[in-house]
């Protein structure tokens, strides 16, 4: 993207709109003619319970889990310079990184959320109170000391097996099935289908079916496999566990058990061994849902040709066989879908970097030390596998079984965005290949945006609304982002408007298109001339119940096709949900 270094920088980095009452960043230059003080009023929100199942999902920004936000408003006559915020956990991090904001202006303030980097895996075994701590230096003028203050905030350090289901505030919980399992997501960092345990016990499994390792090949084999898989552990006594009723309540943290506990204890409840069968089919490489509803979990696996196969995984050490226990899970299935549910893509979530934590190493004849034996040897892949009768007799062949052939649910597979109509696109430059993915900082909206990684990202929040500016290194780009609850698109377009009169000398529209696009939802979008030279594009929407607007402004000493045409391509990036 061709820009020059030495040209003139932007007028203001924030704007204030003022037709509506939303305070956003206030400019620079005026900020720093002020003659008054800076006075720092500071909240620190944290999330009352540390999951260290989750730890690597609290690290990693993408994915918005953080432990602790905190506001920083500044009620004072003058600007609040360098202010630095860090945190730690008390036994578990060291402090963080500082993140620096250079100003904040009279009237504005920032939101800073904390995403912890532990420094090895937690292993506790129960809850342990434990002390957040927030240190924010920050200086009340340009040349004066610098002033700490620290925070501190109580938070419950939960055992590694530990599961919050919910994790919004009650003044945000409506009560209903979505809101109180609103981590669901979360349990996807219980299956673990790499873990040595599970790849030993779908081995030994495996070695019923005749056939060796990679049971995705075709659905017969994976048929055969998952066949097998129920057969060793009814022989060797795995049996279904009732939980208690509080289970299902999300009001506390549960006992949930990693697979290797299931094996270990020979026991599991609904989730437990739905968790422990989705690990162990994609320990062979196939794919897994689990499916939640009130009062239960059920896994379904994803044949190779795509076929669903739900699995009824509390028939687990009765005498059910496991055609009968897919036939089960098909009208479980059924049923919860025409209710309150959730579907858990396990893969998309793991994907994702919703990941398991590190366990600890195990000895590699653990199952042979567990007592696990092998219930003597299946025919090939086409034997009956018997009627699984509790921890008895052995399958023996029978001569072209039928394989089990479920009804099938309607597919609770993720319907992905609806494409929108084409837009006319100019000749496209080569992408930066050097980028980093920028998610929504107060996790209301989920959107995310692509840009260069020497991007610098700036975030506000205000009373109604919240801004995210998005600059180039050398000032000649700014992208905006703004989105509110309580303000249509078209009114967030009128207040910009107001704001390219006021600081930038007045605008032109030059095209107004209403069926223009923005990454993958519809979207006004407007181009304007500004009395300044410069260019701004901002397309202006409303989803899920928002206002939204993104625009960019091109200085005008850059402003040439290509780097339209570049700007425009990190602008089309941006993406709702997901």
């Amino acid at each position: 993207m061709p820009i020059e270094k030495n040209a003139k920088m932007f007028t203001i980095i924030g704007v204030a709109i003022l037709v509506l009452g939303i305070v956003l960043a206030a400019l620079p230059n005026i900020a720093r003619g002020g003659e008054g003080e800076g006075r720092l009023e500071v909240k620190v929100y944290s999330i009352d319970s540390f999951m260290t199942a989750v730890y690597k999902v609290y690290g990693n920004p993408s994915l918005g889990y953080w432990v602790a936000k905190t506001v920083i408003k500044n009620s004072g006559t003058g600007p609040l310079y360098n202010v630095k915020i860090t945190y730690k956990i008390e036994g578990l991090t060291d402090w963080s990184e500082p993140k620096e904001y250079k100003l904040i202006p009279p009237g504005g303030a920032i939101v800073d959320l904390y995403y912890p980097v532990l420094l090895q895996a937690p292993n506790l075994q129960t809850a342990t109170p434990g002390k957040l701590y927030v240190k924010i230096e920050y200086k009340t003028k340009s040349d004066g000391e610098p002033v700490t203050e620290t925070k501190t905030k109580p938070i419950n350090i939960l055992g590694s097996r530990d599961f919050i289901f919910s994790g919004l505030p009650p003044e945000e919980n409506t009560g209903s099935f979505q809101d109180i399992f609103s981590n669901y997501k979360l349990l996807a960092a219980w299956v673990t289908p790499k873990d040595p345990v599970v790849e030993r016990y779908a081995a030994m499994a495996n070695k019923l079916t005749g056939m060796g390792a990679g049971a995705a090949l075709n659905d017969q084999e994976a048929l055969t496999f998952l066949e097998a898989v129920w057969i060793f552990s009814v022989y060797n006594g795995i049996t279904y566990q009732t939980e208690s009723e509080a289970f299902w309540s999300g009001k506390a943290s549960q006992w949930v058990k990693y697979p290797r506990d299931v094996i270990r204890d020979r026991s599991g409840t609904c989730i437990d061994t739905s968790i422990f069968l989705a690990a162990v089919a994609m320990s062979q490489n196939l794919k897994a849902y689990i499916v939640l509803m009130p009062g239960h979990a059920i896994p379904i696996i994803v044949l190779p040709s795509g076929q669903l196969l739900p699995i009824e995984s509390t028939t687990l050490g009765g005498k059910v066989s496991f055609q009968q226990a897919v036939e089960t899970g098909a009208r479980v299935v059924q049923e919860a879908l025409q209710g309150p549910h959730l579907i858990l893509d396990v893969v998309k979530a793991q994907t994702s970097g919703i990941v398991p934590p590190e366990l600890p190493e195990l000895p590699p004849n653990v199952l042979e030390q567990w007592g696990y034996v092998m219930p003597g040897v299946m025919p090939g892949a086409g034997g009956q596998a018997g009627g699984g009768q509790g921890g008895g007799g052995i399958p023996q062949p029978q001569p072209q079984p039928p394989q089990p052939q479920p009804p099938q649910p309607q597919p609770p597979q993720p319907q992905p965005p609806q494409p929108q109509p084409p837009q006319p696109q100019p000749p496209q430059p080569q992408p930066p290949t050097n980028t980093k993915k920028i998610v929504n900082p107060y996790g209301d909206l989920p959107w995310s945006i692509t840009v260069p990684a020497d991007w610098e990202a700036e975030n506000y929040a205000y009373e109604n609304a919240y801004e995210v500016d998005l600059s180039s290194p050398d000032g000649m780009i700014l992208v905006v982002i703004i989105w509110s609850r309580s303000l249509s698109g078209n009114d967030i377009k009128s207040s910009i408007e107001s704001v390219f009169n006021e600081y930038y000398k007045g605008y032109q529209v030059t095209t107004d298109n209403p069926n223009g696009a923005l990454g993958n939802i519809p979207a006004e979008t407007v181009v304007y001339k500004l009395g300044t030279g410069d260019m701004a594009i901002a397309r202006y929407t409303n989803v899920r119940g928002y206002g939204l607007a993104v625009f960019y402004i091109i200085d005008q000493a850059v402003a040439n096709q290509d780097t339209i045409v570049a700007v425009d391509q990190i602008v089309q990036t941006f993406q709702i949900g997901g």
